[in-house]
């Protein structure tokens, strides 16, 4: 008997070889799809502490123009003063009011302060570099003489 050279049958489903070929695949693209994500979260988070570093020097250009006496022995300006770790607002003659504390992987390169003055006379000028410990990518937080803020990426140094 000759076998016909023709197939009338197909195959149903799909092999293992077929199966573990589109896991792979499927596994390949989700690691870097992570991966991206990861990278993405981490330039957030630098991002979004140097708009909070940014926000604060806002708020005591606010008080000091706007007079606020959070103490009887005010003195009439606003102090940001920073560390390494941390920064806080303190209204001159009286206790801080506030101070916040980066997360562990985010830093600054220096220690420093800057002054608000009263009836709009600005501010010091300061350049702050934040930096993300794990990834050595930074960002420069410019303060000018009028108190405005801005933000930018810049190579670590």
């Amino acid at each position: 008997m000759v076998r016909s050279k023709t197939y009338p049958h197909y195959q149903k489903g799909v092999t293992f070889i077929e199966l573990i070929i589109v896991l792979s695949v499927i596994v390949i693209l989700s690691t870097l799809s992570l991966s991206s994500y990861r990278n993405f979260n981490e330039d957030r988070k630098l991002e979004l502490e140097a708009q909070k570093l940014i926000e604060t020097f806002e708020l005591a250009k606010k008080k000091t123009i706007s007079g606020d006496k959070p103490c009887g022995s005010f003195q009439g300006t606003y102090t940001v003063s920073w560390t390494i770790s941390s920064y806080t607002l303190t209204p001159d003659g009286c206790s801080n009011l506030m101070t916040y504390r980066f997360p562990g992987s985010i830093v600054l390169t220096t220690n420093s302060s800057v002054t608000f003055q009263p009836f709009g006379r600005g501010s010091d000028e300061a350049s702050i570099i934040i930096k993300h410990v794990k990834k050595s990518v930074c960002r420069n937080v410019t303060l000018n003489g009028a108190g405005t803020a801005d933000q930018d990426i810049i190579t670590c140094p």
